[in-house]
């Protein structure tokens, strides 16, 4: 790449990488939002599922819901804190992109990991109370809303983070190629004329 090249593709990248943390701060704000109404509609769900909840008791039945809604809280604010910092939502030069933009973020590692506890603090939660964990579903986890959420749909969120993703990576190594080759003329040259 020419320098002036290298320097228009050095701008870029600082423009998608501004893209990119938005999107990070909306999709926190979205799972910070949504957790906590998730982890009610599931635990309800699953209470009206099981022929267990029967024998609730309604002072067991308010320790429940009571309990189902800090832990909500509890979920969202950790998972804001997990998530928050930009650094974790980059992509590890280690890590393949995936071939097509995913719907969701269960193909990147570290978001996957965060989201993937909610679903046994679910299991957890309920078991606690007397009601089976297939009550839950065959999959308890964490699934992003299909609908707006502080003001934004996860959806497009989703789809924006992974096509300014890709552009980013592949700029980047373009950029770090750039980088490499001129170094390497750099040595050539100095080797030449030592």
């Amino acid at each position: 790449m020419e320098p002036e090249s290298l320097d228009d593709a050095r701008q870029t990248l600082a423009q998608i990488e501004a893209r990119l943390r938005r999107d990070v701060a909306d999709m926190v704000r979205v799972l910070e939002a949504d957790i906590p109404a998730f982890v009610v509609r599931t635990v309800r769900r699953a209470f009206e599922q099981a022929p267990e909840a029967d024998d609730l008791s309604d002072g067991a039945l308010r320790a429940l819901k009571e309990e189902t809604a800090a832990l909500g809280r509890d979920l969202a604010k950790e998972v804001g804190q997990a998530l928050g910092a930009f650094e974790v939502w980059q992509w590890d030069s280690g890590w393949r992109m995936p071939p097509a933009p995913p719907e969701d973020l269960a193909a990147h590692p570290r978001v996957t990991e965060t989201l993937g506890r909610i679903g046994g603090a679910l299991s957890e939660l309920i078991g606690r109370h007397g009601l089976p964990a297939g009550s839950l579903g065959e999959d308890p986890g964490y699934r992003l809303p299909a609908y707006f959420v502080a003001g934004h749909f996860m959806k497009s969120l989703v789809n924006s983070y992974w096509r300014a993703l890709a552009d980013h990576e592949e700029l980047r190594g373009s950029i770090a190629d750039a980088d490499q080759a001129d170094e390497r003329k750099a040595r050539a040259a100095r080797w030449e004329t030592a």
